[in-house]
């Protein structure tokens, strides 16, 4: 599972978003934050919500299996620093996102 929190200037607001990977499907859900969320306020998020609002996406994506295989501390670490430095949410998740909005809009109606 990962929650990746940034800044989306198109709505003026901080956003969240969970990727859940099972399997070979990823499964994505948004949060809206409103104000620069606090560490202390991500946290309970997580604590407490993020379950819940990641049972609210109904759609899952296809995504190809990754191998997963020892890899080096120093290396590790490198990737780490790369996820923390990229913004935004990978394809894979906005297209699980779009998905999820467009049955949203059949089930209403709209």
């Amino acid at each position: 599972m990962k929650l990746t929190v940034f800044f989306d200037p198109a709505c003026q607001m901080w956003v969240g978003i969970i990727e859940e990977r099972e399997q070979q499907k990823l499964k994505a859900s948004r949060h809206v934050f409103h104000t620069e969320p606090k560490d202390v306020e991500i946290l309970d998020f997580v604590k407490h919500d993020v379950l819940d609002v990641l049972g609210r996406s109904t759609v899952q994506v296809e995504v190809n299996p990754t191998v997963e295989r020892k890899r080096n501390a120093k290396r590790l670490a490198r990737e780490a620093a790369r996820e923390m430095a990229a913004r935004g949410v990978s394809a894979v998740a906005q297209a699980a996102l779009k998905l999820d909005l467009e049955q949203r809009k059949k089930q209403n109606g709209c």
